[in-house]
């Protein structure tokens, strides 16, 4: 088994090629780093920051080639690491100055939200459950239409969990951010054409207009993603 020292700097090397200015080898790291993340998982925690900084940097690509590659990177990364090492790094992605980040920081949030949720007991990891709510509660109110429209997915995620989340989460709070046609059930934040679905199912409910259409009283109807 490669030792965690050649596995960092394995890792290290292709971050730099994350960075490329020639696209087709860009697209090859990302794809590489994010199977690296599915291989080993948690033995990689220890990068996790750099390599999140290095993703979210090309997920805000203006070349979609090189975008949606990085999306399914980022699936990986929040799907393989731990959450205690995942749960700053996303944290700190939702607050950065860069809107196109922002939005991706707060989508990496929401999986991370979802993973929390998902665990058979939440006692244990109340308190991270609420600093992601928190966080997303807060987006709610950015300024970016796709950032608001991000922490809706993240909301979907953490509520998706049942009633066994409410203590931590207060649903009441996000009533407001609920999408009408979404349904809870099955929600999957890790899921790029769910989250897409939300995204035009939103556009269609006019959440889209204006940065008080969080504020308004959406209540959800019946009604699945597909």
């Amino acid at each position: 088994l490669i030792q965690s020292s050649q596995l960092r700097k394995i890792l290290s090397l292709i971050l730099g090629l994350v960075e490329s200015l020639r696209s087709a080898l860009a697209k090859n790291a990302l794809r590489c780093t994010g199977e690296m993340f599915a291989t080993f998982g948690k033995r990689l925690d220890a990068d996790i920051d750099c390599a999140l900084a290095a993703i979210l940097r090309r997920a805000g690509d203006t070349n979609s080639f090189i975008a949606e590659e990085a999306d399914h990177c980022l699936q990986e990364v929040c799907r393989s690491g731990s959450e205690v090492k995942l749960l700053p790094a996303v944290l700190a992605a939702a607050s950065t100055r860069n809107p196109r980040a922002r939005e991706k920081g707060v989508w990496c949030m929401a999986m991370v939200g979802q993973r929390l949720v998902n665990r058979s007991s939440c006692a244990v990891i109340g308190p991270s459950i609420r600093n992601v709510a928190d966080a997303i509660a807060k987006a709610l109110g950015d300024a970016s239409a796709d950032v608001r429209q991000a922490a809706r997915v993240g909301v979907l995620a953490l509520l998706s969990g049942g009633t066994h989340v409410d203590d931590f989460i207060i649903p009441s709070r996000f009533a407001g951010a609920m999408i009408p046609g979404v349904s809870l059930e099955g929600f999957d934040a890790f899921d790029v054409d769910c989250v897409q679905r939300c995204a035009e199912l939103a556009r269609a409910a006019g959440l889209f207009s204006s940065s008080t259409a969080h504020h308004r009283g959406v209540r959800s109807v019946g009604g699945t993603l597909r």
